[in-house]
This record gives structure tokens, C-alpha cells and sequence, in this order.
């Protein structure tokens, strides 16, 4: 007797009635507090299955790009990190999100986004792979190409101009200043099978390619404290070249050598004789490291535990990052461990600014904590973004 074949697994998508319950909740917001303006450069409504590219500005960017394409429900991917937190997981499974471990082969991933497409869903994804501290963009994630021209459905490019300025990474407080949200096709399903590869990604390339600073220049951006978290991300003084002698409190940014810049609301510094925006010396510190010497430091380690739930203080051990490779030697969950992770299979090292980044090894989530003041991340983070950055300049040019 023949076995019945069992039906596929749904993906499915957001309640109609929650999106719609959540969209009357989001109007206001977006209107009135955030002063979201929409921008639809298309014909028609964007329907399924398509898939919706962004460039990463801000946490908050799902919500404002949900309200962009309502009444769209999409499928968004999202960090496997984030279903390690249980109550983010409860809201994401009500969301039918797909999970994607960053950096790392993941099949499921791909396998849930070729069922979203089957399912005439709409998918939103962060083709950079990970949110950037300072508004620049960075590169986008290898195989994305590959996977706009498998899918073969409709493109859409969606751009939060001002979300980075009003929900900077570093932070704490949110702004009160302007968003303008732009959604624009950027290939149509007829038009991918006639291009290239090469097409594909140089039109990708530079639809992501964003700079918040730039886009949203002369717009005052305000709260009580603008400068205050940023010396999660400056941790050396232009003046003296010292490491972690930063402060900032209110809107002012402090060396112990007595260095002071103020922040102002549109982003630009004040009293700095070297900067004249926060990217700028942002930029400046990853453009001086030297990839050269290796970066090395007693590291405590966080992971998921046997309920998939994060445990922040798994282990601890020693961590290098080198052009070659991240090593960690330590013990985690009461276990030695020791691990190398090529930098070419790397990809990215997401930040959680002032906290950790991370890193897969054997498709395990593990964060990692720089000591023994773990502000220092950044310059962990920028060293990658260098190391890719001298990759990319020394490839052929055709």
C-alpha cells in the first residue's frame, strides 16, 4: 500500500487582520512623531511574489518598510540571532519571518524563500547582511545576484532616507526630524533572464549604495542627548590617537586630552578642526588601521542554549583576528572549544554597538564580547570592513 505523500510545509504570511490592526497603530507614529513621507516610484501595486531589497539604515526599518508596501504582507529575512531572544521569536513566528544565519551557508534560507515565492508572497530582504553603524552602506552579501536571477520574479528597491538619522545604531534615543521613504522597481521579471550576471549585480550595487548623511543634508534630527552612546562607535581621539579616552554626554564628545567636538541636530560636528560630520570620523578610524597586526584579546562569550535561548555569559577565552582568520581558544557551556574561521568565509561581523559581534562556526551562533571594555567591538568590526574594502580594490577590474 502506497504511503500518502505528506503536503508541503506552508510558509504563509502575516495575518490580514493584524497587519491591517498593525498598520492603523503604525499611522500616527510614522505621520506625526516621525514624519514619514512615501514615495512610490512605480506603476500598479506591488504584488507577490516579488522581492523587496533595502539598504539597512535603521532597526526600525521593517516597520517602515511594512508601511511603505502595506497592504503587501511580506516575508521578511531576518537574523537567526533574533530567534534566540523568546520574546522577539513568539512575534516573528506570528510573523512567518525567515531566518537566515548571516554569513553562513544556510539552505533553509534559500528553500523558504523559493516556497515564499511558490506561495505568490512578497520577500523583504537586507542584502547587506547586517546594519551599519555610521549611515554608509557596506558591501552586499556574495550570492545575492545569484538569487535575484534564480527567483526570477519582480525587484523592488526600498530606501528609508533619514531612518539611520532618526534611529542611529549607536543610541538609545530616537530622533524627531524627517524620513522619506522611495520604492522603486529595480527589475522586472521579464527583464532578468536577458541580463548578465555582471548587470545584475552593478545595478544592485549601486541601488543599495546609500548615505544617510548625504541624502537627508540640513535636516535637524533632535533629542535631549544627541551625542550620548556615540563613543560606542568613536573610540579613538583624532587629536592624540588615544583608544577608549572618549566620553560623550549631552551633545558633546570629550578626550582626556581635552579634544572636544559638539554634535549638532543635522549631524554635523562643532569645535572639531578635523571632521566636519560623524561618518567622517567614523570613516577616518577605519581607514587608518593597519590589517597588518593583528587585533587580540580576552573575550567573554555568549550562545545559544540546549532551548535555543540566548545565554549571554556561555564562556570565555582568548579571540585574534587576523587578514587569515578569526581564532577562538576558551571553553563555552563548560566545554573546551577552539575554532578557526577563515576571513573569506567570514563575510561580516554584525556589531551590537558597545556589546559584541558575531560569529558562526559549524552554524552556531556565538557572540563575542572584546575585554575588557567591550566599546572596543567597533574597531573589531572595522577592521573586517577594511580587510574586505582592500579585497575588493585589489580584484581585476574588466
Amino acid at each position: 500500500m502506497k504511503k500518502k505523500r505528506s503536503k508541503p510545509t506552508r510558509l504563509g504570511r502575516p495575518s490580514r487582520l493584524l497587519w491591517f490592526l498593525a498598520y492603523i497603530v503604525l499611522l500616527p507614529v510614522m505621520k506625526l512623531r516621525y514624519r514619514v513621507t512615501v514615495e512610490r516610484q512605480y506603476e500598479g501595486k506591488l504584488r507577490g511574489p516579488a522581492l523587496v531589497l533595502a539598504p539597512h539604515t535603521a532597526e526600525f526599518d521593517p516597520f517602515l518598510i511594512g508601511y511603505a508596501i502595506y497592504p503587501a504582507r511580506p516575508n521578511y529575512v531576518v537574523s537567526a540571532h533574533f530567534m534566540a531572544i523568546p520574546k522577539i521569536r513568539r512575534i516573528f513566528n506570528l510573523l512567518h519571518v525567515i531566518p537566515k544565519r548571516m554569513f553562513s551557508a544556510d539552505p533553509t534560507t534559500i528553500l523558504s524563500i523559493g516556497r515564499a515565492k511558490r506561495e505568490g508572497n512578497v520577500v523583504v530582504l537586507f542584502p547587506e547582511g547586517r546594519l551599519p553603524c555610521s549611515g554608509h552602506s557596506v558591501p552586499v552579501t556574495a550570492g545575492t545576484d545569484a538569487l535575484i536571477s534564480r527567483l526570477g520574479v519582480d525587484v523592488y528597491i526600498a530606501t528609508c532616507n533619514g531612518a539611520y538619522l532618526t534611529f542611529p545604531k549607536w543610541s538609545k534615543q530616537k530622533r524627531r526630524g524627517r524620513i522619506h521613504i522611495t520604492v522603486s522597481r529595480l527589475f522586472s521579471a521579464g527583464e532578468l533572464p536577458s541580463l548578465s550576471q555582471a548587470e545584475v549585480a552593478s545595478r544592485l550595487c549601486a541601488a543599495i549604495s546609500h548615505n544617510d548623511e548625504s541624502a537627508m543634508t540640513g535636516i535637524s534630527y533632535r533629542c535631549k542627548a544627541p551625542a550620548e552612546g556615540v563613543d560606542g562607535i568613536l573610540y579613538r581621539c583624532p587629536s592624540c590617537r588615544g583608544e577608549l579616552t572618549l566620553t560623550a554626554s549631552g551633545d558633546t564628545v570629550t578626550c582626556s586630552c581635552g579634544h572636544t567636538a559638539r554634535l549638532l541636530p543635522d549631524y554635523r560636528l562643532e569645535g572639531s578642526p578635523y571632521f566636519s560630520t560623524l561618518g567622517e570620523w567614523f570613516l577616518w578610524e577605519r581607514d587608518i588601521l593597519d590589517t597588518a597586526t593583528p587585533l587580540s584579546a580576552a573575550v567573554r562569550i555568549g550562545t545559544p542554549d540546549e532551548n535555543g535561548n540566548m545565554d549571554p555569559d556561555a564562556g570565555e577565552g582568548h579571540a585574534t583576528l587576523s587578514r587569515d582568520a578569526f581564532t577562538f581558544e576558551g571553553t563555552v557551556c563548560g566545554e573546551p572549544l577552539a575554532f578557526t574561521v577563515p576571513t573569506d568565509k567570514l563575510g561580516g561581523l554584525p556589531i551590537t554597538v558597545s556589546k559584541h559581534f558575531d560569529v558562526y562556526y559549524n552554524n552556531r551562533l556565538y557572540y563575542v564580547y572584546p575585554l575588557p571594555d567591550t566599546r572596543i567591538t567597533v574597531k573589531w568590526v572595522q577592521f573586517f570592513d577594511k580587510l574586505l574594502a582592500e579585497r575588493e580594490a585589489a580584484l581585476p577590474t574588466s
